[in-house]
């Protein structure tokens, strides 16, 4: 089995042209990117997300923070634990719906039942949503 590795120093911009350009030497980038999405600092999310792998149920998970990294602390311009595993619970949703005319960026669930502040839920809908209340520390509601 073959592993996908990102070298840390790739933009998304250039993650996006090279997944056009080399789709077939590189088949799945293109299903890989939106998860790496939520940040510029991807080395970090990939190093995030092997520490949180590590052990049994997110032994590692610190809901209003994240890890170590690169011999420094975390800070805000890092995204939070909770803030990692939302996204990517939004990206594999989205991966896993069908294609919607109404989406045409592909996030289907992200642009339906995902609100991030100041964006609000109209309480006169139906639909059910997660809603994002507060940035740092993250909120969910």
């Amino acid at each position: 089995m073959r592993h996908l590795v990102l070298p840390s120093a790739v933009s998304m911009s250039t993650l996006r042209q090279i997944a056009v350009d080399k789709m077939e030497q590189v088949p799945t980038l293109g299903q890989v990117m939106p998860y790496l999405d939520i940040t510029s600092k991807q080395d970090y999310l990939v190093h995030r997300l092997r520490e949180l792998s590590k052990g049994d149920s997110l032994a590692g998970f610190h809901w209003n923070t994240g890890g170590m990294w690169t011999n420094r602390q975390w800070d805000q311009d890092l995204p939070t634990d909770s803030q990692i595993i939302v996204h990517l619970l939004c990206s594999y949703m989205d991966a896993h719906l069908p294609p919607n005319p109404q989406h045409p960026n592909g996030r289907v669930f992200s642009s339906r039942y995902f609100l991030k502040c100041p964006h609000r839920p109209d309480d006169k809908k139906a639909d059910i949503c997660i809603y994002q209340s507060q940035t740092h520390p993250p909120h969910y509601q």
